[in-house]
Order: C-alpha cells, then sequence, then structure tokens
C-alpha cells in the first residue's frame, strides 16, 4: 500500500484523470492523515500540511480546493474535530456516489430536442450521467455521442472507449471538427464537465470556450456538469492558475524559431453557459453565482493568514 507522500506524488503526476476522480483520491489520503492524529492539534497539523501539498499538486481543480477548505473549517471545530473532518468526507463521498443518478435525472429534462450530444474532454460525472441517461432510455432516438479527442493528452480517448463500452453509439473526431458539429446542428446540445466554477468563468479543457462561442451563435444549448464541489467561493479564486504545460507534448524536438504553447485549460463566460446541471436541480448562471458566494472560506486558504 502506497505511503501518503507516494499516494499525493501520483496524484501530482496525474494529468488525465478528471477533477472529481482525483478529488475523491485525494479525500482517501486526508481520512488516512485524519485517523492517524492523535490529538486535536496533530490533526489540524496533519490537515494543513498534506492539504496544501495536495493544493500544490493540482492547483486548477475547485473540487479539491473545496474539499481542503472544508476540512481545514472542520479540523478548527471546537468540539471533535476529528468526527467533523469524517463527516465532511463522507459526505463528500455520498454526494459523489449520488450525483450521476441525480444529475441524469436533470439532465433528460433538458434534453427535449433529442440525445445527440457532443462532449470535450473527459469528465467521470459526464461519462457516468451519460451511463444513467443510456440505461433509463428516455429519449426516442439512441443516444449518441461525439467525443473530441481532447489534444494534446487525448483523454477524449478514453471517454469514447468509456462510452461505447456502454453500447452508447459514439463518433470520435479530432478538436478542428468539432465546431463543425454544433455549426451544422449535427448535435442537439453540447454536455462537457467542470473543472472549477468561478466567478468569472468556467474553467474547463482548453478549447470548451470556442466550442461554446459557437454553440451560442447557433442557438445550441451548452450543459456543464457539475456537484456542489465545483463551485469555488470567490475568496478561493486566486488558487485557480492557468498554467503552461510541456512543450514537449505538442512538438518534441522543434525547430528553432518557433515559440509553443500549450495549456490544458481555458475559462468559459458564465453566460455561455446554459444552465449548470448539479445534483441538487439546475442552475443558471445567476444562481450560479449565488451558490459560489453562499460558502465560506478558510482564512489560510483565503489569503487572510498564514
Amino acid at each position: 500500500m502506497p505511503t501518503i507522500g507516494e499516494a499525493a506524488e501520483r496524484i501530482r503526476r496525474d494529468r488525465r484523470s478528471g477533477a472529481s476522480e482525483i478529488a475523491r483520491r485525494a479525500a482517501i489520503i486526508l481520512a488516512v492523515a485524519a485517523d492517524n492524529a492523535r490529538t486535536d492539534h496533530a490533526l489540524r497539523r496533519n490537515m494543513v500540511r498534506l492539504g496544501r501539498t495536495l493544493l500544490r499538486a493540482q492547483p486548477t481543480m475547485a473540487s479539491l480546493l473545496n474539499l481542503v477548505n472544508d476540512v481545514f473549517l472542520a479540523s478548527e471545530s471546537p468540539r471533535n474535530p476529528k468526527e467533523r473532518v469524517r463527516h465532511v468526507l463522507e459526505t463528500f463521498y455520498s454526494e459523489q456516489d449520488s450525483g450521476p443518478l441525480r444529475m441524469a435525472v436533470h439532465l433528460a429534462r433538458l434534453l427535449k430536442r433529442g440525445g445527440r450530444l457532443l462532449t470535450h474532454s473527459y469528465s467521470s460525472s459526464v461519462v457516468q450521467t451519460l451511463a444513467v441517461l443510456r440505461q433509463r432510455n428516455d429519449f426516442r432516438t439512441p443516444l449518441r455521442v461525439v467525443c473530441t479527442e481532447s489534444r494534446p493528452l487525448l483523454e477524449g480517448r478514453n471517454t469514447a472507449r468509456q462510452l461505447a463500452q456502454m453500447g452508447i453509439n459514439v463518433t470520435f473526431v479530432v478538436d478542428a471538427l468539432a465546431g463543425e458539429y454544433l455549426e451544422e446542428g449535427r448535435v442537439d446540445a453540447m454536455v462537457v464537465g467542470a473543472d472549477t466554477v468561478l466567478e468569472s468563468g468556467l474553467v474547463n479543457k482548453c478549447g470548451t470556450v470556442g466550442l461554446a462561442r459557437v454553440a451560442a451563435l447557433r442557438k445550441v444549448p451548452v450543459f456543464a456538469l457539475a456537484g456542489r464541489d465545483k463551485f469555488l467561493p470567490p475568496p478561493l479564486a486566486h488558487h485557480i492558475l492557468i498554467r503552461s504545460e510541456d512543450e514537449a507534448e505538442i512538438w518534441p524536438r522543434h525547430p528553432s524559431g518557433i515559440r509553443l504553447e500549450n495549456r490544458y485549460f481555458d475559462q468559459t463566460p458564465l453566460p455561455l453557459i446554459t444552465s449548470f446541471v448539479t445534483p441538487g436541480g439546475c442552475l443558471s448562471p445567476g444562481q450560479a453565482l449565488k451558490a459560489m458566494r453562499s460558502r465560506a472560506a478558510h482564512p489560510l486558504l483565503a489569503g487572510r493568514a498564514h
């Protein structure tokens, strides 16, 4: 069994898993560290040290940041802080486990025009929710999904493979072709996951914003599947950094004189999202803002203390 440090390092190196998957693995690490703490002081120390390590490993994912934030707040409870931390983690597991089924119910009501969908990148929330839709068989026509390859890491292959194994009709396309499906009305909706939802926009795989703009022009609805853990309190937004990645991933040994830029994420303005589909229901962009602003932020993470 890997040590806590080894498990955290694996999370740091992971560039293919969805945000929910990574946060779930982080929750397991936090649970082990909490159980190992013999005093309340040790609990707070362990949570702060490990939480910061996890956030350095994956700084762009709200689910992880919200999880660490909630654990920090719980660890400072004056009564039974360890039990409070356990409750936070158990609630997180429960919401993740029940989320796809509940989101599928809400998404099915939105997809009145049919079941031809476009998705971009890999999101465990999207894959699991579409699996439920496939089982429910709510549509007059079979569910059909267009998946982008999602360069440079090609995680769209994972999406396509998993959906095809479920018996869903899948078309796999190069990224540059995806806009044509929206332009020509060959899909009824665009469905994506969410790494982070900020006041300033949806942070998701690079290319999402361009597809969302084409969808808006063609009046194709864009639905973002997001659990409660994806909506980030505004005081924590400064943690979300869209950083440049390894140039060799897009052109190894490229000729001199050429500047390369490789990023995994972009930001889509909230008005371009038709609806945020959450386990608790569908949120308009305005309602999503209220959800973010209603969450508490720990001073250590908000930057008001060190």
